[in-house]
């Protein structure tokens, strides 16, 4: 049995380093071919081709005014669980008498939670997520986000011992 043929955008992300694959896409906008696929590009998604075009200025499209303006809402979304991930990896730490939150004075004493710490680095992860927050909640469809997360840090607080 043949394995299935691999598109050509993972042949190239496998044969060529990140640097590589940037210049490819400059010579291909400078030569015009994103402007010229972009019925292609809108069979693939609209997010796909109405980002395309933004970047490119082509088809009347607004320029970007900033760097969260010029990305698809896949690689907001993207971005946003990349920074979710920090906030929830900072969150697991609260609560693991070994972690990043804990401090014990003495070895005989009992570990206590050093709220300064995690509230040093949730703000942050914050601050990042405040730039995105705008574009991605619509996206996310999660109305209680951030409910759920101040819920997790008291639970993971309520394991220290008292």
């Amino acid at each position: 049995m043949s394995e299935p043929t691999q598109s050509w955008g993972k042949k190239l992300l496998a044969a060529l380093t990140e640097e590589q694959i940037e210049h490819l896409l400059d010579v291909v906008t400078r030569a015009g071919a994103l402007e010229r696929l972009d019925e292609p590009l809108r069979a693939i998604g609209s997010d796909l081709a109405q980002t395309v075009r933004a970047l490119t200025g082509s088809g009347g499209a607004a320029s970007v005014s900033s760097p969260e303006a010029g990305v698809s809402n896949q690689k907001a979304l993207e971005t946003w669980n990349g920074l979710w991930g920090d906030w929830e990896g900072h969150v697991s730490e609260v609560g693991d008498e070994k972690g990043d939150y804990t401090v014990q004075e003495r070895e005989w004493d009992p570990p206590y939670f050093d709220p300064t710490a995690l509230a040093d680095d949730l703000e942050k992860v914050a601050q990042q997520m405040l730039e995105w927050l705008d574009r991605v909640f619509p996206l996310d469809k999660e109305p209680n986000l951030f409910a759920q997360a101040l819920k997790g840090i008291d639970e993971n607080i309520n394991r220290y011992p008292e």
